[in-house]
């Protein structure tokens, strides 16, 4: 959903005209009111279709799904059909997997609200498999290749959350000796490297089919778990990443100023409270004023720094300071950009 714009995809199970299985959309523009009428987007061979979804990011819609293709394969694929209408006309289906011989399934994606980069992973079934990613940072015209996140690990059940350049990934490990738990790892490079392989859960019964989100600097994760005999619970955990920048020593602000992620490559976003006049300064480590952020005089909020300088060229990797004024003096923080 988006705004009043609720669209909507699903595998038919019923063979065509073709005799093949349609993917059908359709979509209301009010709340659900009133529906357009269904047309098919892609094919696929009379056979189990399974991650299947649909999102919007940055006006583009993106169809992604695991199943058999015509005529292409003969094995299961991640695919992707987009629009950039709204969903009036849409794009020829682009295999995000490799065909290995190997069947790619359960596929997971996320929206970068920050730059609008889309990412999509899926399992490399192996029984159990890999976790493979693939990154657009165009809207999907063009796809960076694929990133194995996890290579010493069998997963299944992956999912992923992205902002800016940090992707979160997590799935059910399959490579603890006692039974399955949830793993969990975190780039900040958009996928070239990886944190270690987290075991987040630790309990007596198997871990499942994990959940990621992201929301107000704090990442939270959800899953099911064989807890007792018979049946299963849902468990929580929750993280404060940790990676706000730090308050530069003898500050006399009662303001306050936050990054994440931070360090970063190439996107941050501050948060800021209790400040006044309007803007935030960003200076490099000389004490050189490189960029000014109009924050339109509100007190409260967030802004994106996308590391260039007042004439919009690049900044260099290092060190910078963000500088806003508050009622009782300034607050000052420090930001460290990699490249």
């Amino acid at each position: 959903m988006s705004g009043d714009s609720i669209y909507g995809v699903y595998y038919a199970y019923s063979q065509d005209s073709t005799g093949n299985i349609p993917f059908k959309f359709l979509y209301s523009s009010d709340a659900g009111q009133t529906w357009s009428n269904e047309q098919t987007v892609a094919y696929a061979m009379p056979a189990y279709c399974n991650g299947l979804i649909i999102s919007k990011c940055f006006g583009a819609l993106y169809i992604v799904w695991n199943a058999v293709p015509i005529p292409e394969s003969t094995t299961y694929e991640t695919q992707v059909v987009i629009s950039y209408d709204g969903g009036l006309t849409w794009s020829p289906k682009t295999f995000l997997s490799q065909n290995g011989g190997r069947p790619a399934q359960l596929a997971c994606a996320s929206c970068s609200e920050i730059n609008g980069f889309f990412a999509v992973g899926w399992m490399d079934y192996n029984y159990p498999g890999r976790f493979y990613i693939r990154i657009t940072r165009n809207l999907g015209y063009t796809w960076r290749p694929e990133i194995q996140n996890v290579t010493s690990h069998y997963i299944s059940d992956p999912n992923l959350f992205m902002i800016a350049d940090t992707l979160w990934a997590t799935w059910t490990d399959w490579s603890y000796a006692d039974h399955w738990e949830i793993g969990y790892s975190k780039s900040t490079d958009q996928g070239q490297s990886w944190s270690e392989t987290e075991r987040i859960s630790n309990t007596p019964g198997n871990s499942m089919t994990p959940w990621l989100s992201y929301d107000h600097g704090k990442v939270h994760l959800v899953w099911q778990e064989d807890a007792n005999p018979g049946g299963r619970d849902i468990y929580y955990r929750r993280w404060d990443p940790g990676d706000g920048i730090d308050e530069v020593p003898n500050s006399t602000s009662t303001g306050l100023l936050k990054s994440y992620p931070n360090p970063f490559n190439s996107t941050t976003i501050i948060t800021y409270s209790n400040i006044e006049g309007g803007e935030i300064q960003i200076y490099d480590i000389s004490g050189r004023l490189i960029k000014t952020l109009s924050v339109k005089d509100k007190r409260e909020g967030s802004v994106i720094w996308n590391a260039t300088d007042g004439l919009g060229q690049p900044t260099a990797s290092g060190i910078y300071i963000v500088r806003s004024k508050t009622s009782k003096g300034v607050a000052t923080a420090k930001l460290v950009h990699l490249k």
